[in-house]
């Protein structure tokens, strides 16, 4: 198992690296301490381990600013919180595009304990995260089917299984053929409403019905996933 660790300034990366290494008996490695080029350390990631995961932990700036202050070892004046502000932009355009890519992000936490939490968390999880069980598979897969979703209310993702393949795929919006939702088709969901009320109004289908309306009969014993 690999763990890459990046984060913005004083987002606590020293911190993950003693829990892991104390509590989990992982090996710190450092680019500049132990491979002298980034390629030789990805070899050694590739020949040593089969699996890799990301971690990205992140904080808001202000909770950096706080940490950063505390015991009185920086006053908090006007000029020094630019300063932190404009080191801690530099940081986070350096290394932006790098946590985009993390598997796992970890976001501020309050104390060391809630921190500590969440890593726990993340290492009994290592095999779900790396590879889904089908649940969570086919769970995935619906959230991403409800990306087409038009409705201006809700984006619902429905996936049909029948023994362990999907056979079917539908989202929420309003009838084929006619505008959609976000085009203003839908006068329910285009106005201020309260929900569940005045439902009879609403031209959008659901993603479960349209799903299930693809195969017909063939749904018998089949497993339904959605998102909502």
């Amino acid at each position: 198992m690999f763990i890459g660790i990046t984060g913005t300034f004083y987002s606590g990366q020293e911190t993950i690296v003693e829990w892991f290494t104390s509590n989990l008996g992982y090996k710190e490695l450092r680019l500049n301490e132990y491979y002298n080029e980034p390629e030789n350390l990805l070899k050694h990631v590739i020949e040593k381990w089969r699996g890799n995961s990301l971690i990205s932990y992140c904080w808001p700036w202000m909770a950096h600013w706080k940490a950063d202050t505390i015991g009185g070892a920086q006053s908090k004046d006007l000029n020094h919180l630019l300063t932190f502000m404009t080191e801690n932009d530099k940081s986070w355009n350096k290394i932006y595009e790098t946590m985009t890519m993390a598997d796992i992000p970890i976001m501020y936490s309050p104390t060391k304990d809630n921190f500590y939490k969440q890593l726990k968390l993340f290492n009994t999880n290592i095999p779900e995260i790396l590879r889904p069980q089908k649940e969570m598979y086919f769970m995935m897969l619906s959230e991403m089917v409800a990306i087409k979703s038009n409705c201006m209310s809700r984006k619902v993702g429905c996936v049909l299984t029948k023994n362990d393949i999907v056979i079917s795929t539908g989202y929420n919006g309003t009838p084929k053929g006619t505008k959609n939702c976000n085009e203003g088709n839908c006068v329910y969901c285009n106005n201020p409403h309260v929900s569940g009320e005045g439902l009879e109004n609403c031209l959008c289908i659901h993603a479960e019905d349209i799903a299930l309306s693809k195969v017909g009969t063939e749904a018998k014993d089949c497993i339904l996933y959605c998102n909502t």
